[in-house]
């Protein structure tokens, strides 16, 4: 699995300012690697998963592939299986047995990063005051995943931070958005 310390990063930010008010952001990417997802493995083992149903239904399976018949003779498959039996093989917990091929997912994200909005007061809001400058904003972090290809997972979350297991998601919460709101002043 390609780890995400060797996927390029991306980032485009601007400040827009119009007489007192100045807006931000921050939009950045993270291009390629891998990244196992145990989220939607444990999703899709209890069956909860959106990719264990199917327009709604939860009709039998059939697998791509071959089988070989008593002559030795490959040919398509063409047997259905129970979502419930196809679910389990793919997700068997039992040791490494199960298809954990099915829960690599290309990590490529972009998100919105950053929000923030300023107001500056003007000198003539503050000449009967002791103060010389003085502003009021609100700014965001982890505005908006606006594509990730892990099912609703954020890929950002991490198995452990201890360890150097990059690439490993396993139940983790997703990161955290934070509003801030700020005020300045000088004397």
């Amino acid at each position: 699995m390609e780890t995400s310390s060797q996927t390029p990063l991306i980032g485009f930010g601007s400040t827009f300012s119009y007489k007192n008010v100045s807006f931000g952001f921050l939009v950045d990417a993270r291009l390629g690697g891998e990244i196992f997802s145990g989220t939607n493995r444990s999703l899709q083992n209890a069956g909860s998963g959106a990719a264990t149903v199917v327009n709604g239904e939860r009709a039998d399976i059939v697998v791509p592939g071959v089988v070989q018949d008593e002559n030795g003779i490959f040919s398509t498959n063409t047997t259905p299986v129970t979502p419930q039996n196809y679910w389990s093989a793919v997700t068997n917990r039992s040791g490494n047995l199960g298809i954990t091929e099915a829960n690599i997912y290309d990590a490529t994200n972009v998100r919105l990063r950053t929000l923030n909005l300023r107001y500056d007061f003007t000198a003539n809001a503050l000449e009967h005051t002791p103060l010389e400058k003085a502003y009021i904003g609100v700014s965001a972090t982890n505005v908006w995943m606006i594509t990730s290809h892990l099912n609703g997972v954020d890929p950002e979350s991490v198995y452990a931070t201890s360890t150097n297991a990059v690439g490993f998601e396993n139940s983790a919460p997703p990161t955290t958005r934070t509003v801030f709101f700020n005020f300045g002043v000088s004397f």
